[in-house]
């Protein structure tokens, strides 16, 4: 409606009102309402947009179901898969998720399988289940970059296993892994949901109610695992 009165009135100063001031165009009210028509066209596009059916694949929708649909909407999760490159991985069992010392590449959100954790040359009791991250705490420290924020993401949190506080300081406000995350020798292979850190702090920061969310399931992935 806006829409069409704007551009309604634009033909009104160009065809009707031109001939009446000697065929002169005048230029304020067609400007203000071609600007005028641009936005409010820019928001129906984008309600249009937000409004289009979600498709998901089979492993997409089962991931969101069972593990996101609590804390984000399916456009939410839809814009981390689409908007932030998140993609489906098959990976093989002795493969190196993260390595102590060395920066990480990829935030991991483990499917199936398990992983095993290793701090220098101490394994440590348990591993890490499925339906958790791997790799979220220098993903939270490399978000802090993209926001220009110094916070406090990574309080001690304390896993429930032997050695966590000490790879924690051995982390500090570093963004390289404080152990070695391997996938388990007693599966064939994990399957993964893998994110480019970069890529993914960049399109967090950037939309902020998603940020909000997100890193609320990983502060809760910390605190569970």
């Amino acid at each position: 409606m806006a829409a069409t009165a704007g551009a309604a009135t634009i033909g009104y100063n160009v065809w009707v009102r031109r001939p009446l001031v000697g065929g002169k165009v005048v230029i304020f009210p067609i400007t203000w309402n071609g600007i005028f028509m641009t936005v409010n066209l820019w928001q129906v596009n984008k309600l249009l947009r937000q409004r289009r059916p979600i498709d998901f694949t089979h492993d997409e929708l089962d991931v969101f179901e069972t593990s996101f649909s609590s804390r984000m909407t399916p456009r939410q999760f839809h814009s981390l898969l689409r908007d932030a490159g998140g993609r489906f991985r098959r990976i093989q069992a002795g493969t190196k998720l993260t390595a102590e010392g060395k920066r990480v590449g990829e935030l991991f959100f483990l499917v199936d399988g398990e992983c095993s954790v290793c701090i220098g040359d101490d394994q440590i009791e348990g591993n890490i289940k499925p339906r958790s991250f791997v790799g979220e705490m220098t993903f939270l420290r490399l978000l802090d970059t993209h926001s220009g924020v110094d916070s406090v993401r990574l309080p001690y949190v304390g896993w429930k296993v032997p050695g966590f506080d000490n790879m924690m300081r051995r982390v500090g406000g570093g963004l390289t892994s404080g152990a070695t995350v391997e996938v388990g020798s007693g599966w064939s292979g994990v399957n993964v949901l893998a994110w480019d850190q970069e890529s993914l702090a960049k399109h967090i920061a950037a939309n902020p109610n998603l940020s909000n969310v997100f890193e609320a399931m990983l502060a809760a992935d910390l605190h569970a695992t």
